[in-house]
C-alpha cells in the first residue's frame, strides 16, 4: 500500500475523531448546570449519549476505512506507517493527542 493511502487513512481517523469530539463537547457543555441542579437523570443520560456518540463515530470511521482499503487485511508495518502519518497532525493539539495515542 502506498504512502498516499497511509495519509488518507490517518486523515480519515483524524476527521472522525474531530467530528466525534465536537458532538462530545455539545453534550458535555451542560454538565455543570446538570450537576448544580442535581439533575442526576440528565447526568446519566448525557453519559449514555457520549458513549453512544463514540460508538457511532468509531463505527463510521471503521466502515470508511474498510472502503478505503477495499476490505483487505493489512499488516502491522502498514498500521505503524499510518500511525506515523497521524502523529504530526495531533502532536500539538491536546484534545486530539488521545486519538494519536490510542491509534
Amino acid at each position: 500500500m502506498s504512502r498516499g493511502l497511509e495519509l488518507l487513512i490517518a486523515q480519515t481517523i483524524l476527521q472522525g475523531f474531530d467530528a466525534q469530539y465536537g458532538r462530545f463537547l455539545e453534550v458535555t457543555s451542560g454538565a455543570q448546570q446538570r450537576f448544580e441542579q442535581a439533575d442526576w437523570h440528565a447526568v446519566q443520560q448525557a453519559m449514555k449519549n457520549r458513549i453512544h456518540l463514540y460508538d457511532h463515530h468509531v463505527g463510521l470511521v471503521v466502515e470508511q476505512l474498510r472502503c478505503i482499503t477495499d476490505g483487505k487485511s493489512t499488516d502491522a508495518a502498514f498500521f505503524t506507517a499510518c500511525q506515523r502519518a497521524l502523529h504530526p497532525a495531533v502532536a500539538g493539539l491536546p484534545a486530539l493527542r488521545d486519538c494519536g495515542e490510542l491509534f
